[in-house]
């Protein structure tokens, strides 16, 4: 393959008419009809159950704010299906990199469809799936296709996509091939974008745990760039993805659903969807802060991501999981935090001997107290004991009165004063 560049191309075919339903990891969606054309993966299908991510995003509240209206945001892919009914209209002219002549909106490997709803797909009915920037205009750039039925363009055909990207006007790009050379060309191509203001996000890979040997991905690894790798339902890392200084950021990667090349839509997992979805969450904010520049929208993004579950494991989550919608509302600090100053030490001596000579005084003030109560005590004990003994003892009460005989019967009244003789 072409300058080393290893693709990790998804074929989404759903073979025959007779297959009930096609289950992957915890979502179940209905076979699709076998019509596809020769060579392409089959169209996909109606599905009205709202997938997992929409519900963990809650992206009603963002679009409150924005729907990405005046951003244009290239995907780096297998094409882009533009008569897709949920991307009509939403799809710029661009490039083919690998079939001369063609402007890239055109898919047969089905990914580059998948990856632009996610970002761009427009709300239907009886479909549940939509893209988080359904105003966002896509730009599709044909630079892979599927490992078995076409060619690729290479390492040096990302290179020529970002700067093909950068020369229309993108304010994102949304990389999903991965490559494991860190090539010249592609370094320079993404320092171009960086220094014309162009966000670049990219896929973590598929190169982790059993799967492969975890090496390092580009234009992940790059400076300047969002690497994204991909989370399941439960917010967990899926296993496969790649793992390292690389990511700075986690989004849905496992049984997400999206648009399907031919209609309807289709299963979906890898890397390249976590990027896009990254990337829609940064079309959201370019629209809503035009005049932000790419360095702090990535910030924005980064420090407005949800935690890692289980604590912080930056290797695997980056900066968290990503949160459109936080990335829109919250209130960002315009300084970084500054330790709280320290005391100096004469002070904190001083501080330490006042506290000693308190600590000394309330002491004082107690065990005086504690002695003048002694004292009474002890007066009082004085006093008491003489008089205790007088009376032998026993209580101190008012004496029983004096009981004086009455006379039963009543006796003549006595004259109190004689008559006085005249």
């Amino acid at each position: 393959m072409a300058g080393g560049l290893l693709i990790r191309a998804r074929l989404c075919a759903v073979a025959g008419v007779a297959v009930a339903a096609t289950v992957v990891g915890t979502l179940s969606v209905p076979a699709a009809p076998a019509s596809a054309a020769p060579n392409c993966v089959d169209p996909g299908t109606a599905y009205a159950p709202e997938p997992w991510p929409q519900k963990m995003f809650g992206i009603e509240r963002a679009w409150a704010l924005t729907r990405g209206a005046n951003v244009l945001v290239a995907v780096l892919d297998s094409g882009v299906d533009a008569n897709h009914p949920q991307l009509r209209g939403r799809v710029a002219g661009g490039t083919d990199l690998i079939t001369p002549g063609g402007d890239g909106r055109a898919d047969c490997a089905g990914r580059g469809t998948q990856t632009a709803g996610i970002i761009a797909a427009q709300q239907e009915p009886n479909i549940g799936f939509h893209g988080l920037a359904p105003q966002a205009t896509i730009l599709p750039v044909r630079v892979s296709d599927s490992e078995t039925n076409g060619p690729s363009a290479g390492v040096a055909g990302l290179a020529a996509g970002i700067r093909f990207a950068v020369s229309r006007g993108a304010k994102v790009i949304s990389v999903s091939p991965v490559s494991y050379i860190a090539d010249p060309n592609l370094a320079a191509a993404v320092a171009e974008a960086v220094n014309n203001d162009v966000l670049v996000v990219a896929a973590a890979g598929e190169d982790s745990g059993s799967n492969g040997l975890n090496r390092i991905p580009y234009p992940a690894a790059f400076t300047g760039v969002l690497g994204v790798s991909a989370v399941e339902q439960n917010t967990m890392v899926s296993e496969k993805s790649g793992q390292g200084t690389f990511v700075d950021l986690a989004a849905p990667g496992v049984a997400v659903v999206s648009t399907q090349r031919g209609g309807g839509v289709t299963p979906a997992e890898g890397t390249a969807f976590a990027a896009a979805y990254v990337a829609g969450a940064a079309a959201l904010v370019r629209s809503w802060f035009p005049q932000m520049p790419a360095p702090e929208v990535a910030k924005r993004l980064m420090a407005t991501a949800a935690p890692a579950p289980g604590g912080v494991d930056s290797l695997r989550y980056g900066g968290g999981i990503v949160n459109p919608y936080g990335a829109l509302a919250d209130q960002l600090m315009d300084t970084e935090p500054v330790s709280v100053p320290g005391m100096p030490q004469e002070d904190a001596s001083d501080l330490a001997r006042e506290r000693n000579w308190t600590s000394s005084g309330n002491l004082a003030k107690l065990l005086a107290g504690l002695g003048v109560l002694v004292a009474l005590a002890l007066i009082g004990l004085g006093a008491a004991v003489p008089r205790g003994r007088r009376r032998r003892w026993r209580p101190s009460i008012t004496r029983r009165p004096v009981q004086r005989h009455e006379d039963e019967e009543p006796q003549p009244p006595v004259r109190l004063f004689a008559d006085r003789e005249t």
